[in-house]
């Protein structure tokens, strides 16, 4: 049986990104089954990997920073469709799967011979493929005293005295496949906004939301507890579930960076935290994958370019 991957170009500020998702749902099924296989694997990776790892997240990428007096920043430019699928191959390879498994989840995992945007198992399988990558960029960090951390796409070298591993990081990409993308390149120092993972690390005791966040969210819970949740929805425009959603990631989000400010906003706004309050914790793994799984559909759907049908690199009978 073929499997059918559905692509869709998404365009913002005139840029364009390509999105593949899966059309059945027993080739979703057969991702989340490789996920699974990867999750412990994951787990070996060095500490400098924070992005999409069980126990990491941009908080803990952002720590590492908190403090430091001169910072540089990197962006992997299309990270994924830079990794084809024989990097795959080696990374799953070298994690410790057989050669013929790692073969066949390679090709499970790739469209077209690369690693595809959209894929559940992308991000998971490029910390695999990037292993090697990863571990000349911590030489360097090793060899210049430096702190690191790579978080999917974003690379962050930080330190207490100047500089400058442009042209060393380059090389390293280059060597592996990928290119930086010079528009994102960042050289800061002390006095300068300094944001890693979207955190300030200006201050040396944890990373701090951005001001504006911290503004938005606080207004928008002071007009839930005076307008009331349905009111304040329809007066953005949106649905009072869609809201309560979004608020309550954005207060978990808040919590686990800066916790005893979301404590001020809870007795600051009572009312509104019933409104907003939910339980994440009960949702399941599974129930969050058939979401996002339906969310895609639905950009697939809104998309006004025709989506195409591919083949990804392997086929299940």
């Amino acid at each position: 049986m073929g499997i059918g991957v559905e692509v869709v170009t998404l365009r913002s500020k005139g840029k364009a990104r390509v999105i593949a998702c899966p059309t059945d749902e027993a080739v979703r099924n057969v991702h989340r089954r490789i996920l699974s296989l990867l999750t412990p694997v994951q787990m070996d990776l060095p500490d400098m990997v924070t992005g999409y790892v069980r126990g990491r997240s941009s908080v803990t990428n952002a720590i590492v920073h908190a403090g430091a007096a001169h910072l540089q920043k990197f962006d992997l430019r299309d990270f994924f469709p830079h990794i084809g699928v024989d990097a795959v191959d080696e990374g799953l390879h070298a994690a410790g799967f057989q050669e013929e498994v790692a073969r066949l989840l390679s090709r499970l995992t790739t469209c077209r011979g690369y690693l595809p945007a959209g894929f559940s198992t992308s991000p998971a399988i490029a910390n695999l493929a990037c292993q090697s990558m990863d571990a000349e960029l911590a030489a360097l960090a090793e060899q210049e005293m430096l702190n690191l951390t790579r978080y999917a796409d974003d690379i962050a070298f930080s330190g207490m005295e100047p500089f400058d591993v442009l042209d060393e990081v380059r090389q390293i990409a280059i060597a592996h496949g990928h290119a930086l993308n010079d528009e994102k390149t960042r050289t800061l120092k002390r006095g300068q906004p300094m944001y890693v993972t979207g955190l300030s690390v200006s201050e040396q005791e944890r990373p701090r939301l951005p001001r504006p966040f911290k503004r938005g969210l606080r207004q928008e819970l002071y007009y839930v507890q005076t307008r009331g949740l349905a009111e304040h929805a329809s007066w953005r425009g949106a649905k009072a579930e869609a809201v309560r959603y979004r608020l309550g990631g954005q207060l978990a989000y808040a919590s686990a960076v800066e916790p005893g400010w979301v404590e001020a906003l809870t007795t600051a706004f009572p009312t509104a935290f019933q409104e907003v309050a939910r339980r994440r914790s009960s949702q399941s793994d599974a129930k969050r994958g058939e979401r996002l799984a339906q969310l895609a559909a639905r950009v697939i759907a809104r998309n006004d370019a025709a989506a195409e049908l591919y083949e990804p690199s392997a086929t299940i009978s």
